[in-house]
């Protein structure tokens, strides 16, 4: 492993567990569940919010939530077939502007409804399996 990679490996690392310990807020939850702590729903809004920002370039993250209890079964399924411990299904909106992102994005467009579907074989720590219109 190179110098960097483990560099930004450590930095990654140490940010996630700045924010599993309530160190790094991440706001507040607006959608509670009963499945699921606000912890774990901080930590899956988290790691998407990074992986937007790293690979949605020329787009504006506008609001991200935890789709909501009624959205468990389909994440109870998305764990089974990724043989992970839990996932959780989120729902955004974000701008796209007159790139289009890299390309696969509609210029100019505002997105509404998508969805990340966020995995952890670990408990706390997720991350990102799949995204798109559910």
């Amino acid at each position: 492993m190179t110098k960097k990679i483990k560099i930004a490996v450590s930095v990654v690392v140490l940010v996630f567990l700045l924010l599993v310990s309530g160190v790094i807020p991440t706001g507040q939850v607006k959608t509670h569940s009963e499945y699921y702590s606000d912890r774990e729903i901080n930590s899956a809004i988290f790691m998407a919010k990074l992986y937007f920002t790293l690979n949605f370039k020329g787009c504006d993250l506008i609001d991200i939530d935890y789709a909501g209890d009624e959205s468990i079964p389909a994440a109870k399924e998305w764990a089974e077939d990724a043989s992970a411990k839990k996932a959780i299904i989120l729902i955004s909106s974000f701008n796209v502007d007159s790139s289009g992102g890299d390309g696969s994005l509609e210029p100019n467009k505002t997105y509404k409804g998508w969805q990340w579907i966020m995995i952890s074989h670990l408990g706390l720590i997720y991350h990102h399996k799949d995204h798109g219109y559910g």
